[in-house]
């Protein structure tokens, strides 16, 4: 936000506000995480409007989390979990049942918020490395 915030000269709290409000629309996506050039954060989401660089396969509509979290619980379930495991390039997971537990527990807690997709993401990412 530090360099929207910079770019744009809109407050944070205000570019926050209109992230919000997109993201409940579907009209904004993360494009990929990067370091941003003024904190020097790294996992910075930078986010796009351009609908053809949305990720469809990812986007899930908030009325069918239930489902989902019950389909990613039975395929868990129903497999041999490995101690660690690279998530992606930027995360390493060290002990894959405990992320499973927190994110499960996130996710039922705060179904159809769309603020707790990314758990649901990464959820759905481990998933596909497992298979």
């Amino acid at each position: 936000m530090f360099e929207c915030e910079i770019d744009t000269g809109i407050p944070r709290p205000y570019i926050c506000w209109y992230i919000r409000n997109m993201r409940k629309n579907g009209r904004i996506q993360v494009a990929y995480l990067g370091r941003c050039s003024i904190s020097k954060w790294n996992g910075v989401q930078f986010l796009t409007t351009d609908e053809t660089l949305f990720n469809k396969n990812d986007v899930i509509n908030p009325k069918d989390w239930e489902q989902e979290i019950n389909s990613l619980e039975a395929f868990f379930k129903g497999i041999d979990l490995p101690e660690s495991i690279k998530l992606n390039a930027w995360t390493t997971l060290i002990n894959v049942q405990s992320f499973l537990d927190s994110h499960f527990a996130v996710v039922k807690a705060n179904a159809d918020n769309p603020t707790f997709l990314p758990y649901l993401c990464r959820l759905q990412e481990l998933k596909k490395i497992l298979l």
